[in-house]
């Protein structure tokens, strides 16, 4: 017989001839008379429940209350039960420190985290802004033998580019020792909002053991993400600024960089939320665009019929870039739904006034599309809403 199923048929025993004294505690365990698979002081998932402070005098007065009422037991018995109330009245009181413990670490660890978060990311915001500057003031770049030398703008906008890119290349290792400071070492604990406490103390197994656990990092999009806009940078940074006459792919390559503002999307929870439900959306905004080039394309083919084809208008050319064909059609039927220049697109067709119809269902008739695309909006979160609910 096994440890446990002891000290049920002892609980069993006892709890028929205990006192009203030990009810409550019976009814707060959930122990049923006389049922030998109940669970006690269990939670679902088999971990010790949080009980209140109280609990452990109840369970004081419950194994007085056994010594006492249950006199039919052998002195071993009742000592084997004494042991074991008390074993469970040690564990009801370190369960509810250890639950103490992990709410004040994970508060604790929250503040860390955006602390850590927030320092890079007013480094980001400062990176966006020197991009700005460098387009708009374009300095000279190091391949420019003149713009090496410690007293030329050029070598300080280099040593200012390469700050922040050494700065994002140092933010990758210290948040996978941050991450490994907190999974394993269970310590929250950052210097300066951004140095993990054991950065100072590293030993070379640390490191290795480091090493080892970073690669559960690259299972982070987001972190894959910064891993390739950093290399960019360095590319740009050491190896693009050396060479001469750059291509406009060499351009866009440097430019990559403002892609990292995405991670402030991540920061900001309102912004997030507007690309969640973008990107959660896209499919029904991808029909929608569809729908209104269908109906921009069949009022397309009308004009073009009427007007492009025109044997008034085939020595205006004018009339035939703007109405000649479809793709000019369209883009003008699409300026025309903004508003933008109406009224010189009217005054283009004026000369054929049974084309008043269309300029007055058009506008119309676009609007109700665009009604019925938010209606429709409108009725898919309504749904998702009740789902979820």
């Amino acid at each position: 017989m096994s440890s446990m199923d002891t000290f049920f048929q002892l609980a069993s025993n006892s709890l028929k001839e205990c006192s009203t004294q030990l009810q409550p505690l019976l009814q707060k365990l959930g122990v049923a008379t006389g049922s030998r698979k109940q669970k006690v002081f269990m939670e679902p998932h088999g971990e010790f429940a949080m009980p209140s402070k109280e609990d452990a005098p109840l369970l004081g007065k419950a194994v007085a209350g056994v010594s006492e009422f249950d006199t039919s037991e052998t002195p071993e018995m009742q000592q084997e039960k004494r042991r074991m109330f008390e074993e469970q009245a040690e564990r009801l009181e370190f369960g509810s420190l250890k639950q103490g413990w992990s709410q004040r670490r994970g508060t604790k660890l929250t503040g860390s985290q955006t602390s850590f978060d927030m320092f890079f990311a007013v480094v980001l915001v400062l990176n966006a802004i020197k991009l700005g500057v460098d387009v708009t003031l374009a300095p000279p770049r190091m391949s420019d033998l003149s713009a090496r030398s410690f007293q030329s703008p050029g070598m300080a906008w280099f040593m200012l580019e390469a700050l922040f890119a050494l700065t994002f290349t140092a933010e990758l290792f210290l948040r996978a020792i941050f991450k490994y400071q907190v999974e394993v070492m269970e310590e929250h604990e950052l210097f300066l909002c951004v140095v993990p406490k054991i950065a100072s103390t590293l030993t070379f197994n640390q490191t290795l053991d480091i090493v080892k656990y970073s690669w559960r990092l690259f299972t982070d999009k987001l972190f894959l993400f910064d891993v390739v806009t950093v290399l960019v940078s360095l590319l740009d940074s050491f190896v693009l600024r050396f060479a001469g006459n750059q291509t406009p792919a060499l351009k866009l390559v440097g430019l990559f960089r403002l892609l990292r503002l995405v991670r402030l999307l991540h920061l900001i929870k309102d912004l997030s939320r507007l690309v969640n439900g973008f990107v959660g959306n896209i499919r029904f905004i991808c029909r929608s665009v569809c729908m209104m080039a269908i109906f921009i394309y069949a009022n397309a083919i009308l004009m073009v019929e009427f007007v492009g084809r025109s044997v008034d208008t085939q020595a205006d050319e004018n009339i035939q870039a703007k109405w000649g064909n479809i793709p000019s059609s369209m883009l003008s039927l699409l300026t025309m739904s903004t508003f933008s220049s109406w009224s010189l697109r009217v005054a283009e067709v004026s000369a054929y006034p049974s084309l008043a119809i269309e300029f007055c269902i058009f506008p119309g008739m676009l609007n109700l599309v665009t009604g019925v695309m938010v209606q429709t909006a409108f009725s898919f979160l309504k749904d998702a809403v009740c789902s979820v609910a």
